[in-house]
Order: structure tokens, then sequence, then C-alpha cells
């Protein structure tokens, strides 16, 4: 899970191998252990800085943990669809399709690397970023209700 991932590397003082500033994103491909697989692959994910901290501060979870605090809080939700959701709250606020495949990691990783990771992607940054950032306001105050 890239949460626990974060958590040691950044313990580790090892973050700048996984999480790029600049562009304010993980690269999930530099660890294709983890994230390539046959299918469902992600190659990068925008993340801002501030929960960035954030989840360096945290402790480690396990995803059956994550599952069990979701249910004791009846949110309805599996952590299988939080990708689907994602894409298409992307999509619905404006976000071309070619990003949101990118995201997705429904690019062939060799299209990927030739003709995406480039300059575009500082752009890219900035329009997820921000409309994460007001995805983000508005679930913090669910959370407060």
């Amino acid at each position: 899970m890239a949460f626990n991932l974060i958590i040691k590397l950044g313990a580790d003082g090892r973050l700048t191998e996984y999480y790029n500033q600049k562009m304010q994103c993980l690269e999930h491909y530099k660890h294709r252990e983890l994230f390539l697989r046959r299918t469902k692959n992600c190659y990068i994910s925008f993340v801002s800085e501030a929960l960035m901290s954030k989840i360096m501060m945290a402790t480690p979870i396990k995803y059956n943990r994550l599952q069990c605090c979701l249910k004791r809080r009846d949110v309805p939700l599996q952590l299988k669809q939080l990708r689907s959701h994602h894409n298409s709250y992307l999509r619905k606020s404006g976000v071309m399709s070619e990003l949101v495949d990118i995201l997705a990691g429904r690019v062939p990783k060799s299209v990927f690397v030739r003709h995406y990771l480039g300059a575009d992607m500082d752009e890219f940054s900035r329009q997820v970023l921000s409309i994460q950032e007001g995805l983000m306001m508005v679930l913090f105050r669910l959370s407060e209700v």
C-alpha cells in the first residue's frame, strides 16, 4: 500500500525515491514490484505536499484495518471502488480523458514513458491537485457532521 511506503521512506529520509516534490506526484512506476501488474496498473498519483506531511506523521495501517474503520463508521464504501469514483470525479471536473486514463493505469507503460512523462505533467499536476483540493474540503466538511 502506498500509504505505508510513504511512511517508511519518509522515516528513512528517502522519500525523494518515490515522491516528486516539484510535480507533487508519487512515482509508482519506480516501484514496479508493488504497483505494476498485468491489470490495474498505477504509474503516478498527484498528492499535495500538505497531504504528504499528514501521511508521514501517521502510523502504518493494513488494508483490513482500514476496511474495519470504514465499516465501524458506517461508511458504505469498498476501497476497490475509490479508483472508479476518483476517475469519474476527475472527468466530470473537466480533466481530459487521456489524463484520467494515465492516472487509472489504462495506458501501456511504454506509451506512458514515451509520451506522457514530460513537460505536460506540470500542468496536469496543477489541474488535478486543484480539483482534489476541492474534493478534500467537501470530504472534511462531511466528516465533521
